[in-house]
């Protein structure tokens, strides 16, 4: 969490369509990585303010991303009803950075630490949808 940053950001509270999904595909990943995965330095750090926002999968497979532990237990074995299965939505670690990544890359900064912001619980998610 990085109040600081939010603050020095001028405290952005922008609510967007783009804001909306990549809120809603952060959560699909930490669903799954409780650390945020390869997009770790990204959501846990804050380093948002760079030009071009890459996950790190280190030469991990897409099996060895998705054997990673959730909360101390291998995805593997948890049960069909747990979040990290329900809310994963069968998708794999691999793509869910790179969708996350890309929409990130096309959002302004602000828009970016304002995510982070609603992600972290500095503020609330707005009550409303996103507009068109």
């Amino acid at each position: 969490m990085c109040n600081k940053c939010w603050d020095n950001a001028g405290s952005p509270l922008n609510w967007t369509p783009d804001i909306a999904r990549a809120l809603a595909l952060t959560k699909e990943l930490y669903a799954i990585h409780s650390v945020g995965g390869p997009l770790h330095a990204v959501l846990d750090d804050w380093n948002i303010d760079h030009e071009t926002i890459v996950p790190y999968y280190d030469c991990f497979t897409d099996a060895e991303l998705d054997a990673l532990y959730h909360q101390g237990e291998p995805i593997a074995e948890l049960d069909p009803l747990a979040p990290a299965v329900v809310e994963g939505l069968g998708r794999n670690t691999r793509q869910i950075c790179d969708e996350l990544a890309a929409l990130l890359n096309t959002m302004p900064v602000p828009d970016r630490y304002a995510m982070l912001a609603y992600h972290d619980r500095i503020v609330d998610e707005p009550k409303c949808p996103a507009g068109p």
